[in-house]
């Protein structure tokens, strides 16, 4: 069942049919990567409001995995269980929403000020290179921000969280908001999992793996090109310190 006409996924020993759904709000991508398989980890850290999940599974549910099946390293889940209560208790997970406001607040501030100087004292070098590190600051910061308005982390009501997450990839950086759940979902369902976290997607600079090089060389045979990645033995100077 790990099929795009065939897709289940299991979930606390509870097994759904996903096959014909196909308004996920993560993307049809993430409950692909998990076909046939278990996804109780990634579930419960990408549902917070798991209230508000659980009223649709029930159109999906079609039973128990047996007994018999249940994965060998539940052994190993327990521990990361106790894990995660103990970090709970100590309250490890719960954000400052003063830390943010007043982040969003440098953010905003740091943004009007570099067009400020710009209007103020004009487009020569200097006020031109001050607005330049002041806009840098604005929209590095902004980058981290909107990262933790996406997760849903900082509010608990979740429509806040995609408020400000629309504003400050949307309004602020000019990105779009969908097609970064979309990619960053994905990275935290399987991250660093060859061909299903797109961060591991960076040919034709790189190519890893079994099937990207092989893919990579195909396309490149049937259009005709020959790319850089032919050399990436010689720049992949990460690789080559580790391996020592």
């Amino acid at each position: 069942h790990s099929t795009n006409k065939d897709r289940w996924l299991v979930i606390a020993n509870r097994v759904y049919d996903v096959t014909k759904w196909t308004k996920h709000p993560g993307g049809q991508m993430v409950l692909k990567h998990y076909a046939g398989q278990d996804a109780t980890e990634a579930f419960h850290s990408l549902h917070p409001e798991i209230y508000r999940v659980e009223k649709y599974m029930k159109t999906f549910y079609i039973g128990d995995v047996s007994k018999g099946t249940v994965a060998d390293d539940q052994a190993l889940k327990d521990d990361f269980e106790k894990l995660r209560q103990k970090a709970i208790a100590k309250k490890l997970f719960e954000p400052s929403v003063l830390f943010f406001i007043i982040t969003c607040i440098h953010i905003l501030a740091c943004e009007f000020a570099s067009y400020f100087v710009l209007f103020r004292f004009g487009i020569s070098w200097v006020p031109y290179l001050i607005s330049l590190a002041l806009y840098i600051v604005a929209e590095a910061q902004c980058g981290w921000v909107q990262h933790d308005f996406g997760h849903l982390s900082v509010f608990k009501k979740s429509s806040w969280n995609h408020l400000l997450h629309q504003f400050f990839i949307g309004f602020t950086k000019g990105a779009s908001a969908d097609w970064w759940n979309n990619m960053h979902f994905q990275h935290h369902s399987k991250p660093n999992i060859i061909d299903k976290d797109p961060d591991t997607r960076i040919e034709p600079v790189f190519v890893l793996g079994d099937t990207i090089p092989i893919r990579t060389a195909k396309n490149n045979a049937k259009y005709g090109k020959r790319l850089s990645y032919d050399l990436q033995h010689l720049y992949f100077f990460i690789g080559k310190k580790r391996s020592k």
